[in-house]
């Protein structure tokens, strides 16, 4: 990751860039695997002292299908190896926060990389753990978050509406930490 620092009017930002690329009919078939490829590669850049990284199958493919990684995620969850992390959201006018963006992020995982959240929101929902992660990072981070005129903003996927079990359990756990 190349990473410098610029002025702007209220403080010194660091600004950083990771290149992920990927070879046409070499690591992909299509266009969507080819930019998923150059992603992953991307991702892993992000997660060491790499600047650029082509696509390595043998790493970047941990076999995030597989039924191995299936229980390391599920092992994972249950561990709080699935961290809640909270994002700041702040208003370009006054540049205060107002609110806060509920994060997950897979800490430890054992693997040559810690997948991101791309790659392992979309297995919660595969296995059917998406309100549970939520809930999880919730019973994290609530105890954190500042109180007042923010807000918390949640991801939510349609397959999360649709569950029977998904207003009750979120409002069961935001009455717990007496969050509004």
């Amino acid at each position: 990751t190349i990473v410098s620092e610029i002025d702007i009017d209220i403080a010194r930002v660091s600004v950083g860039a990771s290149l992920g690329y990927a070879l046409a009919f070499e690591d992909a078939a299509s266009l969507s695997e080819l930019l998923h490829a150059a992603d992953t590669a991307m991702m892993r850049c992000k997660g060491s002292d790499l600047k650029i990284a082509k696509f390595d199958r043998a790493i970047d493919c941990a076999t995030l299908g597989s039924e191995a990684m299936e229980e390391l995620f599920r092992t994972a969850l249950v561990a709080g190896n699935i961290k809640g992390a909270l994002q700041p959201i702040v208003s370009g006018q006054t540049r205060d926060i107002v609110g806060y963006e509920l994060l997950a992020r897979w800490e430890n995982s054992g693997l040559p990389r810690d997948p991101s959240p791309m790659e392992f929101i979309v297995l919660a929902e595969k296995l059917g753990l998406l309100n549970d992660l939520l809930i999880r990072t919730l019973e994290q981070t609530l105890p954190i978050c500042r109180r007042g005129p923010e807000f918390l903003a949640i991801n939510v996927s349609p397959s999360q509406l649709s569950s029977a079990h998904f207003v009750t359990g979120l409002m069961d756990c935001l009455t717990r930490f007496d969050f509004p």
